[in-house]
């Protein structure tokens, strides 16, 4: 019997769900300082297990684009102060935020602080997620153990013995 193991899918969802919309990218006009003629974006994150992995990846953003990452980090509650107070105020100094969509989201869509950058968005071919949210039912063995996978962390693992799609 093969066995397949769920933590690509896992990393693959982690990856998908930053991308659709845990990074978003503000301003008035609702245009990154990037394209204004700046060469520094400010980014604010929270401090979450995507953080390291991000900040990991920004010398090599910076190679790619020339433009130069200033990073800020807080806690969730010192965050979202940091929001009410910067957003409220017309504040320009952030140009990308992680946010907590469930908390802030709906009230950051209803007050405009975000940008559709769905237009920008370009995928590499070979990164195809299609499907990754199908729903499964997956049979096989948990197990409680900690897995890496460089884009997130786990407490557990799961060896799949079987994996099939639920019907709708």
């Amino acid at each position: 019997m093969k066995r397949h193991s769920v933590l690509p899918v896992a990393a693959v969802t982690a990856a998908a769900l930053l991308a659709a919309g845990v990074l978003a990218s503000c301003g008035s006009s609702g245009t990154p300082a990037a394209d204004a003629g700046s060469k520094t974006v400010r980014v604010t994150l929270a401090n979450h297990v995507w953080t390291d992995t991000i900040k990991s990846k920004l010398p090599e953003f910076e190679k790619a684009t020339g433009l130069k990452v200033e990073l800020s980090q807080f806690g969730e509650d010192q965050l979202s102060d940091q929001y009410k107070v910067k957003l409220d105020a017309g504040s320009k100094e952030i140009d990308v935020m992680m946010y907590r969509p469930l908390q802030e989201g709906k009230l950051f869509a209803k007050n405009g602080y975000l940008a559709n950058l769905t237009d920008d968005v370009k995928a590499d071919k070979a990164f195809e997620i299609g499907g990754q949210f199908d729903p499964v039912w997956v049979t096989g063995t948990m197990k409680t153990e900690t897995a890496f996978t460089g884009l997130a962390d786990a407490g557990y693992t799961l060896d799949a013995e079987n994996v099939e799609h639920r019907p709708e």
